[in-house]
Order: C-alpha cells, then structure tokens, then sequence
C-alpha cells in the first residue's frame, strides 16, 4: 500500500494508522487480483464494477468485511412494500488491506445493445462483532428518475463503527415504570463529518430560530442492516436495552403502547445529558432535541377511539367488513397512512390506541383502507373518543393481475388502479392521490382493487426501453360516442395522451387537483375494466414490449454535430438537458407521433421532430431559432392575463401564448414570447382562461394571421385585443 493511500486514510477519517503502516508490510492473508492503492471514487467508465475501501472503528483497513449491494430505487420499493429484509448475497470479501472489489451487471441497464449504464447503488458492509456501515454512490439516470446525490468524486470509504446499546426507562406522569411498551428503531443517523461531538455541541447552543444540524447520512430501513437489535419491549422496570447500535451515531426510536401516546424519540447511541430548547415567547414549554443513553422519559396518556366497520348498502345495515386497515390519516405518506397500522376484527370492530391531543379538533381523522382479500373503497373518517364509531364504506372489486415482458417473463413495474372520470371536474374523497396500490405476491402477479364503475390498473414504465401504449379511453368505456363538449373531449375518461381521474380529497387543507391526467407516455401497459358490484374476483393480465430507441444526430445548418442542447418532450420527465450530439431516443409508440423539441439556449438553435418508433434514426437540423411576440391587451388597452391563444403549427399539442406575469430573460411582464422553429406556419385562436387552465377551453375566434418566421426572426405581432 503506498503512502498516498496512507495519507488519505489520515486525511479523511483521522483515525489511528498504526495498523495501516503495518499493513504495508505484509502481504494480503488471500489472494486478490485488486492492483489500485487509493481510496476510489466511482469507476465511471466501468458501470458494472464496484470497488471501494473498509475502515475499521480505529481508522484501520477491516479485513474480511463482508459486502452488500442494492439498487437504491429497489431498496426504497421494498420498504415501502413491506418487502423481505435479506441485502442479497455477499458480493466480495474485503482484503487485508481493507479493500472490495466485484462486478454487478444486475445493477445496471441497458439503453441501447451497445450501451451500459450504473444505477444509483447502496453497498452495506458487515463484519463480525463490529456494527455495520453504508454508504451510497453515483448512478446514471435510470428508467424515468434521476439521481443528484451522491455525486461522481464522493470516495467510496465505508466506515464501520464498534457495537453499543441504547438504553432507556419509561415511566408515567406519576413516575410508575411502563412495561410492554414497544421499542423500535426507526432510523439510524450518521452525524455531519462522523462527528457526534461537534453535532451535540451545535445541537446545545440552538434557539427557536436557528437549524437544527444536519446528518451526514440516514439508514431509514435499519431491520436489513445485519446485527443491530431494532425491537425490545420494556420489562417490569420499563427499562429496555437495544444492542449492536454504531457508537456515536444517533437513532430515531418509536415507542408505542395502548395506554400512552405514540412517541417518537432521537437518542445518541452514547451516554450523554438530554439537550432541551429553553421555553420562549413563541412556546412556555422545553422542547425536548435529544436525548442520551441510559435517559428516563415520561410518558403522555393516550386516547383511544374505537368503533365498527360495515359495507354501505344504501337501505338497511350492511354485514360488518373484517380485515380492514385502520389507522390515523397522513396526506403526506405514501400509503396515506401514518403510526400504527390496525386491522378490523371478524364483526367488523376496531381500535386506535396510542392518540394525542394534537389530532383532536374536531376529531380524529382515520383512514381506512382496502385490499384484494378486503375489498373496499379507501376512506377518511372523523372520529370521536368515548362513543362507538359507525362507519359504512361501499365495496370495491378484487383484481389479480398477471404482468409478463414480450417473452412471457414475469415481469416487475409500478402498478396501481384509479377510478375514470365519467364528467369533467368529478370530486372524490380517499385515502392516497389513486384508488389503490396492489401488492405484488409473485414475480408478475399483482392483487388490488378496483372501484365499480369506469376504472383501470395502469402500469407505469420503468425501463426506457418499456414502449409507451397509445390507447383511446372514450372508445371502451362509451363506444361511438361523438358529441363531446371541448372540455369532455379531454376530461371525460381522457384522450389520445391521457387518462383522467377525478379530482382526490386527501384533507381538507388542500384544494383537489381536479382532471388530473395520467400521461400515457408514463405507462408501459393499462387495463380498463367498468366493473358492477356484483363483479367476482377479476382475472386479468397484461404485457410490457420493449423496443430498442433510435438514434438521434443533432446538427446545424452547415451539417456540424451540435452538442449542449435541451430536449423538451410531451412527458416532462423524458425532457433532458445537455445532451451529446449523439444520444439513444427511447420511450416512442410505433404509430402516435410525439411531438419533440431541441433548442440549444448558448447558440440560439431550435430543432424539432415528429417521431415514432418506426421512422428512426433522425438527424435533427437545428436552426437559429425565430421569436413570437406580442401582448393581449383589453379594449382600454391593459394587459390582460384572462385571456390567451392556442397555438397551431410546429409546436406539442395544446401549446398556448399567455402573457408573462412577471419578467422574463425573453420578454417583460405583461407580453409573451415564444421562441420557435423557423420555416413554419403557426396560427393562434382565442381562448378565455378557467381555474388556471387554458385548455380545453373553447376557442371565440382568430388571435393573429397565420406567421410563417424566418430563421433568427421576431415576429411581433403586436398588441392584440380581445373581448370585453
């Protein structure tokens, strides 16, 4: 090992090293094929490798670390699924210089047959008798995300940390010890810099206005980290113990108990004095920041609400609905869910434990939810303490899907239902922002709900080979229909781009989104069903195709490749930025044609193509790009931000001229400005704005002649009048 290794190891973890200068003596206890001595960063241009270093409490190289690796996006699928908590098999066996090394086509994918790129990974070491460490390193754009951290020169040094326990002691107001209380770690916190002195210290010195420190890194599933003790329950003394905790981390506790309020708790993993912010004007209370090992905290008194859950069947009472989920209502989660998640008993009763004050004006609000072995449409309730609740909910129908890839392969997506809006501007009250989200019980075998009436099980793409579907709504759910309003045409079941669901009212502090589009470039397959009431259990299946992408040659007027350009595409999440000259075009149907724009912003260059799966490759020839301009002004000749045009001509569908409310690098507020390409005709039609929208309004006639701009051209149409 040589000594520019030795001075980062210093560098970096100021740890003793000792040990690595006696390394440097001795040969590796097994053989190893690694041949760098420094501590590496991602091998960008090798996306399957992975290579990195171990340390050990001292600072030293661990020998005989075992390694683990996930795709990040797969890990955060699995936790909020529920999913087994096995890492996978070991990938390599540290050195005795502490060093790691493997390849992982698994954790990669292919764009193109010729491409390779590295997802986002989290690579987990363990070793006996020491607690593990983690660390997340760089990945490519993936599928339909992106990744911003960490970024390409983030080192890939794990640092593993010696074991200690968490201890603690509950008690009541009256200071009696509560035992059976459950203890579970929630999350484990790795302070800024592995410093908890400098982190205890900046926590000591905060007020109600400053920030509370951040953490270098979070582990939000600590069940799959091997070793640490995650769950105890309190003893008669209502002390508890968790052990195999890294030292001087800090951990977020959750602590339940049917007699007292949920809490959630932040404790160093060190012995230490509990740090309080001091009361102030704002608040006569201490707040309580973080406590120590070994701490004593006392519980609140909990409430509790109980009541019965039976189906709505308009006229008389409904048999009571067991194994349904109950729990109190969160907006923000995932699953629209927060604290503990209970089940409905066989005659349809319930009970919350665990509540505090804060949830109590005028009720509690309960969210209750349904699945394929309870199928039930997911509600919000208010509840009240001391009384039985009654709830009637209306039945859902249960679904299981099969999904295969073009070879008959299960196959792994996104996969979740919705109801199909029926008339524009419908409103509906649930739990999460769609109907239901399945549970995927076999590789490519999904169990959900769907709700009777117009509905479908969308499966999202994700894979930018997965071809998008190209699908007419209106034509299974209301066949030779023609009569369609302008804003049925788009809002009514959706359109040729779109499938509509009804707006969702998931609390009362938010407006629905009303409309709400789910954009068929986003989905690799789609089911629709109008199911009755009396509907069983529904088998259905559905098939992802791939395509390789075309290739795309961006160049100028004189035939130079242009690199450095922006992509705008119909679905905002395929648009990227600083592109090659050269790149892969995936995500196109072989038949609808999707509208896609280039502009380079430095050279004033614009470019577009109407694309299919089927007519690639595509040369692109980028033009200087012409300019639009103008203002809608009222009969007195004030700016108007009521009205606008639709435009028609080399642009996405639904395209539209507004005047900006504020200024612009390409115009100043109360005017519009577009640019775009030249050599083409474009054409504008009135139209008035509602809720924000402008499409699909009605159009009240011509905004401007039709414009056919040269190239670096501005057009300047003016100011143009429109209805009073």
């Amino acid at each position: 090992m040589n000594r520019q290794l030795l001075i980062l190891f210093a560098v970096l973890f100021c740890g003793p090293i000792g040990r690595l200068a006696n390394a440097q003596n001795r040969e590796p206890t097994t053989p190893s094929s690694i041949r760098w001595n420094e501590i590496p960063t991602v091998p960008t241009d090798q996306p399957t490798l992975h290579r990195g270093i171990v340390i050990g409490p001292d600072g030293s190289p661990m020998e005989g670390a075992r390694i683990f690796a996930a795709s990040t996006i797969e890990f955060a699928k699995q936790r909020q699924t529920d999913a087994s908590n096995d890492l996978g098999k070991v990938r390599a066996v540290t050195d005795s210089f502490g060093r790691f090394e493997f390849h992982a086509p698994d954790l990669t994918w292919q764009p193109t047959p010729e491409t390779r790129k590295r997802w986002e990974t989290l690579l987990v070491a363990t070793k006996e008798g020491l607690a593990p460490g983690w660390i997340t390193t760089w990945g490519q754009d993936r599928g339909l995300r992106s990744h911003h951290h960490p970024t390409r020169t983030k080192k890939v040094a794990i640092r593993l940390s010696r074991p200690t326990s968490v201890r603690g002691r509950l008690i009541d107001a009256d200071a009696n010890p509560v035992q059976d209380a459950q203890v579970q770690i929630t999350a484990v916190h790795v302070p800024g810099k592995r410093d908890l002195d400098t982190h205890v210290a900046r926590l000591r010195g905060l007020t109600l206005f400053s920030s509370v420190p951040s953490y270098e890194s979070t582990f939000s599933r600590p069940a799959q980290l091997p070793g640490i003790q995650i769950e105890e329950r309190t003893d008669a003394n209502g002390e508890f113990v968790l052990k195999g905790v890294p030292a001087d981390n800090v951990v977020t506790i959750k602590v339940t108990h049917p007699e007292f309020q949920t809490t959630d708790l932040t404790v160093a993993a060190r012995r230490m004095d509990d740090i309080y912010i001091a009361p102030n004007q704002f608040d006569d209370q201490r707040r309580l920041v973080l406590l120590g090992s070994g701490f004593t905290h006392t519980l609140a008194p909990g409430v509790t609400v109980r009541g019965v859950i039976r189906y709505d069947i308009g006229l008389g009472v409904g048999s009571p609905v067991a194994g349904a989920t109950v729990a109190v209502a969160n907006h923000n989660a995932a699953d629209g869910m927060s604290g503990r998640h209970y089940s409905t008993d066989a005659d349809g009763r319930f009970e919350i434990t665990g509540l505090g004050p804060d949830y109590h004006e005028p009720g509690y609000v309960i969210a209750v939810a349904g699945s394929y072995q309870t199928p039930i449409e997911s509600r919000r309730f208010t509840v009240h303490p001391n009384r039985e609740n009654r709830i009637e909910v209306r039945a859902a129908v249960p679904y299981r899907l099969r999904l295969t890839d073009q070879d008959g392969q299960p196959a792994r997506r996104d996969v979740y239902s919705i109801v199909v809006q029926q008339n524009p501007d419908e409103i509906r009250r649930g739990v999460t922002d769609v109907f239901d989200r399945p549970k995927m019980v076999a590789p490519g075998i999904y169990e959900g709900i769907l709700p009777i009436g117009p509905g479908a099980v969308i499966v999202q793409r994700g894979d930018q080979r997965d071809r998008p579907i190209a699908v007419d709504p209106k034509s299974f759910f209301e066949p030779g229909r023609t009569d369609w309003t302008a804003a049925e045409s788009v809002f009514s079941y959706g359109d040729q781009w779109q499938i509509t669901q009804p707006g969702v009212i998931t609390t009362e502090k938010l407006a629905p989104y009303r409309n709400r589009p789910h954009r068929q470039l986003d989905m690799a397959a789609v089911v629709f069903r109008d199911a009755e009431s009396t509907s069983p259990p529904l088998e259905l299946s559905a098939r992802i195709i791939q395509d390789m992408p075309p290739e795309v040659h961006l160049v100028d007027d004189r035939g130079e490749s242009v690199a450095g350009a922006r992509m705008t595409r119909q679905s905002p999440q395929n648009s990227k930025k600083d592109l090659p000259s050269r790149f892969p075009l995936p995500g196109l149907h072989p038949e609808r044609a999707e509208f896609i724009e280039f502009q380079h912003e430095d050279r004033g260059l614009i470019g577009f193509i109407r694309a299919t799966q089927s007519t690639g490759p595509f040369e692109v020839v980028m033009k200087p790009a012409a300019t639009i301009t103008g203002s809608f002004v009222t009969s007195k000749g004030q700016p108007t931000s009521e009205f606008g045009a639709m435009l028609s001509g080399a642009v996405p569908p639904d395209s539209h001229l507004g005047n900006f409310i504020r200024d612009t690098p390409l115009s100043p507020k109360g005017r519009f400005a577009r640019r775009v390409a030249p050599g083409e005709t474009y054409s504008g039609q009135l139209v008035r704005r509602r809720n924000r929208q402008w499409y699909p309004r009605p159009t009240i006639g011509p905004a401007f002649e039709p414009v056919t701009p040269k190239p670096g051209e501005i057009v300047d149409l003016g100011s143009i009048t429109v209805p009073d």
